[in-house]
């Protein structure tokens, strides 16, 4: 399996649209976005001065940090409804920083074993998952969930992940 990852592009339309033709250019099999969007749903987050500006399922928000867009996408039906398709039909779900504050609003982690960035664990625990204390270089995998705390885990984050891909489409 050929694999294209992509990292911290930061809202550079010229970096967004070269990784949307990585697959085709470098005939991969599968392109994995990684840093500023994973738990953001692919939104565009616009840098503006002194503030941040989204769209979303035409609702414009306007974030003080990149990090609130977490919380404003955890209180959006849909987001949620996408969200629990992919943990009721059990396929690979990853979460990196404060995408697991997500997980928890769609009430799909009980019981499971994750990590988030350490002030999301509240949330984590309050939706009855089990948070995993982990280093910021580590992640952990919980059958088909794969979560860490923030970017410094995306190589054993991404290795997880494609550990769990791997046995989802061996099926």
């Amino acid at each position: 399996m050929k694999v294209f990852f992509a990292t911290d592009i930061h809202g550079s339309e010229i970096c967004w649209r070269k990784f949307l033709n990585a697959a085709a250019f470098y005939k991969a099999d599968l392109v994995v976005l990684g840093g500023d969007v994973t738990g953001k749903v692919m939104v565009p987050i616009l840098a503006m001065p002194g503030h941040w500006e989204v769209t979303f399922a035409n609702q414009r928000m306007r974030l003080e940090t990149k990090a609130e867009l977490d919380e404003y996408l955890r209180l959006n039906p849909k987001v949620l409804e996408i969200v629990r398709y992919f943990a009721e039909a059990d396929k690979p779900i990853a979460a990196l920083c404060h995408g697991p504050q997500i997980l928890a609003a769609a009430k799909v982690i009980s019981g499971k074993r994750l990590n988030a960035y350490p002030a999301c664990a509240p949330d984590v625990e309050l939706a009855g998952g089990i948070f995993v204390p982990l280093a910021v270089t580590d992640a952990t995998a919980d059958g088909n969930l794969v979560t860490g705390p923030a970017w410094p885990a995306h190589p054993k984050w991404l290795g997880k992940f494609l550990d769990v891909l791997t046995r989802y489409l061996d099926k």
